[in-house]
């Protein structure tokens, strides 16, 4: 039982998640000591009820094929009547009632309980137990004095003859303290009369979950009128919103309310956080009233976590209202109000979650709420559009039953690490009902009170139309990408030809010789062999340079290949060659060994370097032929190589450095403004960047950097 100021409980309950609810509730008890011990079974509860070794058993509804009615009834047939507490996770009507009639102390949900709620009623249902513990002791204890007494009479008429005068004075005192005794037992029968009522408007205050403020409130103004037997009463909510209200009842006869001076405002204004007992209006500046008018009064305030949320006032002619009777309502109006405040709460909950889903209905993104064991808790109206099925079908579905087998396989990594505490973002593309999607999902995990998983949250983008205007906005790109290498074709056709021209001159050469070694007496086979393996290496090289010409020509989508950008740096510089010599431009290069490979796509790369080269070959076109130099330098650093192309020209215009990269921005009179625009695309979809800067002296240096191939 009870140890010093601590409270032994006991919870029967087979849910190892319950009893750390409960434990958690428990702990967070501020003014009470609580010591929480638990069994899980029918058996070994009924075995502990029986034993009475707790001062309140929580007790589940259900409890593996049986359920706590039957415990409570078993318990009681074998004569147990503990405080007993039921848990459900069920809000069935009429449940509580029939828990109730089989003598438990309070009934709660287990989705409603907090800690105030389950303090509370522990605190209640060790209070009733006492009080009958004390009720039935009381009657034991009359019936021992009824029974002491009827034997005294017993013996007393014995006697009768004997002693007359003597037996006369013992019947007389025998029924005064009879009298007594009755008019003592039929002030407790008035007491447990009472105490039913207000169990019994307890429990109809708690079935009122829809009905509005007022008349819950003139509900409890009826009753507490008539379990005090007042003449009339008043209800003030002091609240300060738009539920502040005054409600006025009288009994039958008593006349107008309104006429009395107890309902005047400085009346009102007394009360505090103590009841209030008038006796006298005098004592307030007030006559006597007329006879027939109520001649106490007394005001009980209705206290809210010790806050003055309202006032009730009760009149009548009854001479004891005393600090016992206020008491006693305000005790009863605490457990109505509380359960006013709870249906307030459940209300502003229901309106709070509409709110919710109706915002998050109006949203296109697809919003759910997805638990431990994988089933969908909750889902919005975007879900109807991707998966062709109403919002409330899809609750209750596990995340694999909705998704199907292969687009489950794709998410279950990620869903696992969401699980484990962790937020995950990833894109998803997959065939649906709604057709195939590409998807950008965000999963954000949910921590309950212990901070363990309950579940996640999962935001979804439907990128779709968004991804196929990219994929539209790329073929375009690379479309443009193309024409402007066609373009550059002018700038290096002096240089194809003259790299074509030297393997076909000694292709020819070597023919001829290869003929004249044929044409002798005793031919040279041997020199004809030598002549012949090189007209194949020069064939070789004339088609390779071919290959370089139509690799620069065709439209080829982007191919990612793990390249040497040294090797790619000196085979365009080759390429460019021929330019350089008819503009008379030096090229200088500056090559950095033992570079670590590259991944991109060869082409594009190519053309981002032609591009930057004849942009400086055409910046040095109008300066003195001797100051035309070109240095091309590659370097590395740490998790990146950088190419950084030089040029002597007279630089850009500091007012247009900002816009160079802009499309159709030019500083060229034959121009498009395509060049740069188009490199820093390409450079970009290697992850790579672009950028240009004033040299100190003279010229311009772009410089870009890509990546270094991962291992």
């Amino acid at each position: 039982m009870a140890m010093g100021n601590c409270f032994k409980i006991l919870l029967i309950d087979d849910d190892d998640e319950d009893h750390l609810i409960v434990k958690d509730l428990v702990s967070k008890v501020r003014w009470t000591k609580f010591h929480l011990d638990r069994v899980a079974t029918f058996e070994e509860g009924l075995e502990a009820i029986r034993r009475n070794e707790h001062d309140v058993y929580l007790l589940d509804y259900r409890l593996g094929k049986r359920d706590g009615l039957e415990l409570v009834l078993e318990a009681s047939s074998s004569g147990c009547e503990p405080a007993i507490i039921m848990l459900t996770g069920l809000d069935e009507i009429g449940l509580d009632l029939r828990a109730m009639q089989a003598g438990v102390a309070d009934y709660l949900v287990k989705d409603d309980l907090r800690t105030d709620i389950l303090e509370r009623s522990i605190h209640y249902a060790v209070v009733r137990k006492n009080t009958e513990n004390s009720l039935r002791r009381a009657r034991d204890e009359l019936e021992a004095r009824v029974e002491e007494r009827t034997a005294d009479l017993r013996r007393a008429y014995d006697d009768m003859e004997a002693k007359v005068h003597e037996r006369t004075v013992k019947l007389a005192m025998a029924n005064q303290a009879l009298e007594a005794e009755v008019k003592k037992r039929r002030k407790i029968e008035e007491a447990l009369r009472l105490d039913e009522m207000r169990l019994k408007a307890l429990w109809e205050v708690s079935r009122m979950n829809q009905a509005p403020d007022e008349e819950i409130a003139r509900f409890i103004l009826d009753k507490q009128i008539e379990i005090t037997g007042s003449m009339f009463g008043a209800l003030r909510i002091t609240e300060e919103d738009e539920n502040a209200l005054t409600i006025y009842s009288s009994t039958e006869g008593a006349g107008d309310p309104l006429g009395f001076p107890y309902v005047q405002e400085e009346f009102w204004s007394h009360f505090g956080q103590m009841p209030l007992v008038i006796n006298d209006f005098a004592a307030f500046g007030h006559p006597v009233v007329a006879d027939g008018a109520p001649a106490r009064a007394m005001y009980v305030p209705v206290l809210d976590s010790g806050r003055v949320a309202g006032v009730v006032m009760l009149a009548g002619k009854k001479s004891d209202y005393d600090e016992s009777n206020a008491r006693q309502v305000s005790l009863l109006l605490e457990g109505m109000w509380w359960f006013v405040q709870r249906q307030r709460s459940n209300k502003a909950l229901r309106e709070a979650e509409r709110s919710l889903r109706l915002m998050a209905d109006s949203l296109p993104v697809l919003i759910s709420y997805i638990d431990r064991s994988q089933y969908y808790r909750f889902a919005n109206r975007a879900y109807e559009h991707l998966f062709g099925m109403a919002s409330d079908r899809i609750v209750g579905l596990k995340v694999r039953e909705l998704l199907g087998p292969r687009v489950f396989e794709i998410t279950r990594p990620h869903i696992e690490m969401a699980l484990n505490g962790r937020e995950v973002r990833f894109e998803l593309e997959g065939m649906f009902p709604a057709g195939e999607r590409f998807l950008s999902v965000y999963y954000i995990p949910n921590l309950d009170d212990s901070g363990e998983v309950a579940g996640f949250f999962a935001l979804t983008h439907d990128l779709t139309e968004r991804k196929r205007d990219e994929v539209k906005a790329q073929r375009l790109r690379d479309e443009l990408a193309h024409i402007t290498r066609v373009a550059t074709m002018g700038e290096i056709s002096s240089s194809l030809a003259h790299e074509l021209g030297q393997p076909l001159t000694a292709i020819m050469s070597n023919a001829q010789a290869a003929r004249r070694f044929l044409e002798r007496a005793e031919p040279d086979v041997e020199e004809v062999k030598l002549a012949l393996e090189d007209i194949v290496d020069d064939c070789r090289r004339a088609g390779n340079v071919i290959k370089r010409l139509r690799s620069i020509l065709k439209k080829e989508p982007f191919q990612k290949a793990t390249l040497e950008i040294n090797d790619l740096v000196e085979e365009t510089v080759k390429l460019l060659a021929n330019s350089a010599l008819k503009n008379n431009i030096g090229v200088r290069i500056c090559l950095c060994d033992g570079l670590p490979p590259i991944s991109g796509d060869r082409i594009q790369l190519q053309q981002v370097l032609i591009n930057l080269i004849l942009n400086g070959f055409d910046a040095m076109a109008s300066i003195d032929r001797g100051s035309r130099l070109m240095t091309i330098r590659t370097s590395y650093d740490s998790d990146k190589i950088t190419v950084e192309v030089t040029d002597a020209g007279p630089g850009i215009d500091p007012d247009q450095m900002s816009r160079i990269f802009e499309p159709f921005v030019t500083t060229k009179m034959e121009g498009m403004g395509m060049g740069l625009p188009i490199s820093r695309h390409i450079l970009e979809a290697h992850s790579g960047r672009l950028w240009a800067r004033r040299n100190s002296d003279c010229g311009m240096t772009f410089s870009f950097s890509l990546p270094v191939e991962e291992n």
